[in-house]
């Protein structure tokens, strides 16, 4: 018999099949391979969203201290102040300053003289824990004409500004920054005519690394006087 009759006699050979032992074995290495897997995908995932809103909170702390030095800068005159708590109860009493942030240019208004949509007042909520700023706002020109002013700069220095100021008609109470624990403001009046006023100011916020306190201090950039 050739070769060749020889092969073609010979039974053809199959694949050899997996046995069930060797099925078990390889579906274990895959759920643990699997599990693995997401695992680190998970852990992955948790660090992106932490280092997320550790810069989100970073960048909203950094806004607050600035946003607050650039309006302290800018104001005209600084007048009555409550010094608050870093940790108030929700019943208290939060810092808070009230000032004229400065004439109105935008709107023409450059006349030395204090009109109240000119104001604001900078104010912690520890109820809400909220940072947030109230400011006159007028719906018609009639109003502004009848209740604006203008006003002394005296009258940001009285005893009763800061709660007659929330009471008044058309203030607007509009929030700054969420997750402001507690607050603690002081302004160091000048003791001489050159002298500028310093305000100083502390704030705790609640992020995801806990709580933090940031400290800031800013003055006027000029001396007012009146005319």
């Amino acid at each position: 018999m050739t070769s060749a009759t020889s092969n073609l006699a010979r039974p053809a050979r199959h694949p050899r099949a997996f046995t069930l032992a060797e099925l078990i074995v390889g579906l274990l290495l895959l759920t643990i391979i699997g599990g693995a897997t997401a695992a680190v995908a998970a852990a992955m995932s948790r660090g992106w969203q932490l280092g997320e809103s550790s810069a989100t909170s970073s960048i909203t702390i950094t806004r607050t201290l600035l946003r607050i030095q650039d309006k302290v800068q800018r104001a005209k005159a600084l007048g009555q102040w409550r010094g608050g708590s870093l940790s108030p109860s929700p019943t208290d009493q939060g810092a808070a300053i009230l000032f004229w942030r400065g004439d109105d240019s935008d709107a023409g208004d450059n006349d030395g003289q204090m009109q109240l949509e000119e104001t604001q007042l900078l104010e912690h909520d520890p109820a809400t824990n909220e940072l947030v700023i109230w400011q006159i706002e007028y719906p018609s020109d009639p109003q502004r004409a009848l209740s604006n002013g203008p006003f002394p700069i005296a009258i940001l220095d009285e005893a009763t500004a800061i709660t007659q100021y929330k009471t008044r008609p058309h203030v607007q109470r509009h929030v700054i920054t969420r997750g402001v624990r507690g607050a603690a403001f002081h302004l160091i009046t000048p003791t001489g005519a050159e002298q500028r006023p310093q305000f100083e100011f502390r704030l705790k916020f609640t992020g995801p690394n806990g709580e933090a306190v940031e400290y800031g201090t800013s003055s006027p950039r000029s001396l007012w006087k009146p005319s």
